[in-house]
């Protein structure tokens, strides 16, 4: 009996002590947790290169949003699409302009260079207006979107062109700009009256139900009800105002290598005749004409029927 007693008592002494130091932890745990909580002992986030240019960029961007109502200011009051022309305004206006082989709106536009300096490496960038992308030249074919994103930032505060950033989701919501609802919106709306459109509007009520088109939850769906419960510059995710814009993003086309680029424009040459004319040049005008000339299928059955 003395034994077992014994064994009891060495047990409960045991157990006491794991008590004790379960309860210091977690006292200790208290207190770190209290310490920490006041701003001089938080760790401070490191920012990464990318990090750090990309922000930098995006608060000149959003500064030119902002507005000032005072007098001394008003100079800072600048529209930053003074530059985008009327005709990317107008979609039939654009389309037309377009037509010409040598026009002024791409040639103006593919004049307007930046040189720009990224942690990845150095950009040249400009503006296509036909292909409504920044075309740019770098040593490294895949260039982050976000980095990306922030040279056209530069570019469109540069050269007064902000309405040509289509990235509505770096955008406010009240300044959005107007190139998406006439070159996208309008290509996503279906004209019901014709025939066509009503084929198309069929074909998309068809797939719509199709069993190999259903869309899964993607990682950035599961993100966002996460992103509900944490808080965010002390706002909680519930509190915070969605954005229910649909989302356009800014297209980059690479051109290849930095010594691919072309700084000089080169002139093409003119053979000018000095007012001579001969009938032995008749021929070779009347054959390039010829070749100029685009004939389709029909016309040439219409033409041999004739």
């Amino acid at each position: 009996m003395r034994v077992n007693k014994s064994r009891f008592s060495i047990f409960y002494i045991f157990y006491y002590i794991k008590v004790l130091i379960i309860r210091i932890r977690q006292v200790n745990w208290a207190v770190y947790d209290y310490i920490t909580s006041f701003e001089i002992f938080k760790q401070p986030i490191i920012l990464t290169p990318n990090d750090c240019f990309i922000k930098a960029r995006k608060e000149k961007f959003d500064g030119s949003y902002i507005t000032n109502d005072d007098e001394e200011e008003v100079r800072q009051n600048i529209n930053y699409s003074i530059n985008v022309e009327e005709t990317l305004y107008d979609k039939e206006d654009y389309k037309k302009t377009l037509e010409e082989s040598d026009n002024v709106l791409e040639t103006s536009w593919k004049r307007r260079i930046m040189i720009d300096h990224t942690p990845r490496g150095n950009i040249i960038m400009y503006y296509d207006p036909y292909k409504l992308a920044f075309c740019y030249y770098s040593d490294i074919s895949s260039f982050p979107y976000n980095l990306l994103n922030a040279s056209a930032m530069k570019y469109c505060i540069q050269y007064y062109c902000r309405d040509l950033f289509m990235d509505n989701q770096e955008t406010p919501k009240d300044n959005e700009t107007k190139l998406i609802k006439i070159h996208f919106e309008d290509k996503e709306k279906i004209d019901e009256s014709t025939e066509e459109g009503k084929k198309k509007k069929e074909t998309m009520d068809i797939l719509k139900d199709a069993p190999f088109l259903k869309r899964k939850q993607a990682k950035d769906d599961k993100k966002e009800s996460k992103e509900t419960k944490e808080t965010k510059d002390g706002v909680s995710g519930s509190d915070q105002p969605k954005d229910d814009r649909l989302p356009y993003r800014n297209k980059f086309v690479y051109m290849g290598k930095t010594t691919n680029f072309q700084v000089l424009n080169k002139q093409p040459i003119i053979h000018k005749m000095n007012g001579f004319s001969t009938d032995l040049l008749k021929p070779i005008a009347e054959e390039t004409e010829l070749q100029n000339q685009v004939m389709s299928w029909r016309d040439y059955k219409n033409k041999t029927k004739a």
